[in-house]
């Protein structure tokens, strides 16, 4: 907490904390300055890369950005679950086809997370 500098008298954080919209699984995600963030216990802290975020999420099924979803379907990507496609919203690119296919229930391939635990001998 700090003084601010345009309401003197008002403390703000320098914290900024969210859940994450696509899955519970994902967790909060809380972006602050070094050393402002004293917790009573222990939480996994990725500062030095985005790789063990990156990691984490893909163990997990996130897909995120272009390179990763590329031009596939919404549908195939699992966008549905994770809050990536709205089916009241109406009038997006796609948006016709995209409701068709998930109220038929005719998805034809899915996008699934995968370990290869060990290579063949």
């Amino acid at each position: 907490m700090f003084e601010s500098e345009e309401v003197p008298g008002v403390f703000e954080t320098d914290i900024a904390a969210y859940v994450d919209p696509r899955t519970s699984a994902q967790g909060v995600r809380i972006l602050c300055a070094d050393e402002s963030l004293d917790l009573d216990h222990e939480i996994p802290v990725y500062n030095d890369s985005t790789m063990h975020y990156d990691l984490f999420r893909m163990a997990i099924g996130l897909p995120e950005g272009g390179l990763e979803i590329g031009n596939q379907f919404p549908l195939t990507m699992n966008l549905h679950q994770l809050n990536g496609v709205s089916f009241t919203k109406g009038c997006y690119l796609g948006q016709e086809l995209t409701q068709r296919t998930y109220h038929t229930g005719v998805v034809r391939k899915v996008a699934l997370p995968f370990l290869i635990d060990s290579l063949p001998d």
